[in-house]
């Protein structure tokens, strides 16, 4: 979160220079996450995603079903419509981070504000696992 202990975002030239020595390194895929930041909304990650692919060949994996649930709730848009767009971009496929909000006794411990319902992360799991290359709206 902004302003939090800890906390950061890197900038695009940092991210870039850490992508050149993975792909000098043989590597192919990166894993890109940024927690609940209010300050990132969907138009960051779409920015970052185009970025990235202008410039690496590189597979990007990045944003669990949690990220993709709080995205779409700042955006005031729906899952899908959030997913298509993150795809549309460059999003190749995502990480099964977050299961633990699965979890009742690990749920009621964690802030309301970052955890969705477990209906939430299952179906927007699945519907991601289920679409295979870049979705149309």
């Amino acid at each position: 979160m902004p302003g939090q202990e800890g906390g950061y975002v890197l900038p695009e030239e940092v991210v870039f220079g850490k992508i050149r020595e993975l792909v000098s390194l043989g590597g192919t895929e990166i894993l890109i996450q940024g927690g609940l930041n209010p300050a990132l909304k969907l138009e960051y990650y779409e920015n970052l995603f185009r970025a990235i692919k202008a410039n690496f060949a590189v597979q990007i994996h990045g944003l669990s079903p949690v990220e993709i649930i709080y995205l779409a709730k700042i955006s005031h848009l729906s899952e899908r419509e959030c997913l298509v767009r993150l795809q549309a971009a460059g999003l190749d496929s995502i990480p099964g981070a977050g299961a633990e909000i699965l979890v009742e006794a690990v749920r009621s411990r964690s802030p309301r504000t970052r955890t969705p319902r477990p209906r939430g992360w299952i179906s927007c799991g699945r519907r991601i696992a289920s679409e295979s290359g870049p979705a149309s709206p």
